[in-house]
């Protein structure tokens, strides 16, 4: 993640490259170690090329050990040629975990090779990890 922090607010984004022929397996981001949890949040994806043909979910997932992860919960859906940012906000309220993790999951998609950057953000108010 490369986190950019202003007086407000966290902003965190990672870069991956994928090239895939299986258009079913999802994608994960690296892990969030900033406090996302019990609270909204502003969480999303970057598509630079989708040539996708099908569904591409973006979802959350959270875990206590940062190896074991929750079922994919679902945040929004991007359809057929959609590509640029795609922002949701997203009520963690009810989620309290050290470990959490986006998710593209594409179905029966054609992506091929793409630039996908994952997005996070929160308020600093509340216990940021120490870098």
């Amino acid at each position: 993640w490369t986190r950019t922090i202003n007086n407000r607010y966290v902003v965190g984004v990672t870069t991956n490259d994928v090239t895939t022929t299986d258009y079913t397996t999802p994608n994960y981001s690296d892990v969030i170690l900033d406090d996302i949890g019990n609270s909204k949040q502003l969480l999303g994806i970057y598509v630079s090329v989708n040539t996708l043909d099908g569904i591409l979910s973006l979802g959350i997932q959270y875990s206590h050990d940062g190896t074991n992860f929750s079922a994919i919960t679902t945040i929004g859906n991007l359809s057929a040629g959609t590509t640029g940012y795609k922002l949701y906000i997203t009520d963690l309220t009810n989620i309290r975990a050290p470990y959490y993790r986006l998710v593209a999951t594409p179905s029966n998609c054609t992506l091929g090779s793409r630039t996908t950057k994952f997005i996070y953000t929160k308020k600093t108010s509340t216990n940021l990890q120490k870098r």
